[in-house]
């Protein structure tokens, strides 16, 4: 562990920027084409631990900030992109610690302003994702907190081995658990 202060974003996000869309060569519309990811990928911290994400809003359309879900070894998320909903944080529910900055993807607010600084809380636990994030994963999916309940590892099941089409499976070195993530997409 490093102090967090002395961390720079390169070594913590890995980036994939956005890229023209080229309806030749689209797979399966994974991942967007026209949304820049970033993503904490290999991170490990233990259940009961709180990572937190803080900065200054982007300046887009777009910025939900998301989460594998809790681990509970029931629901699969496998391979990083099917499964059970990751938990998400939507950009325009990200409610602001005090009123010096605003969150310029809230109807009506200044999408030019300059103080647009947030913070999110991830507490990292095992458990039912439905139960744990109260509102957020029901119609319509909106919670009006900057906390959000998830995990950095995930249960894979047997699929963590196989395709779906019961093929050997290249990642199948990780078996029936993976890395969780964090996602911000832009």
């Amino acid at each position: 562990m490093k102090d967090p202060d002395s961390v720079s974003d390169a070594e913590t996000l890995a980036v994939r920027y956005a890229k023209p869309i080229n309806k030749d060569s689209l797979y399966a519309g994974i991942p967007d084409p026209k949304i820049t990811y970033l993503l904490l990928g290999t991170a490990l911290f233990p259940f009961g631990g709180k990572l937190v994400s803080e900065g200054e809003f982007a300046h887009s359309r777009f910025f939900p900030i998301q989460i594998t879900p809790p681990l509970n070894g029931k629901e699969y998320y496998v391979q990083r992109q099917f499964g059970t909903a990751e938990v998400s944080l939507v950009d325009a529910d990200i409610v602001l610690l005090d009123n010096k900055h605003t969150n310029p993807f809230v109807v009506g607010a200044n999408r030019n302003a300059t103080n647009r600084s947030y913070k999110v809380e991830f507490d990292l636990t095992t458990g039912d994702p439905t139960t744990l994030n109260n509102t957020g994963h029901n119609y319509p999916y909106r919670e009006n907190t900057n906390n959000r309940k998830g995990a950095l590892i995930t249960y894979q099941g047997p699929l963590g081995f196989k395709t779906l089409t019961n093929t050997p499976l290249p990642a199948a070195k990780r078996g029936m658990w993976d890395f969780g993530n964090v996602w911000i997409r832009i």
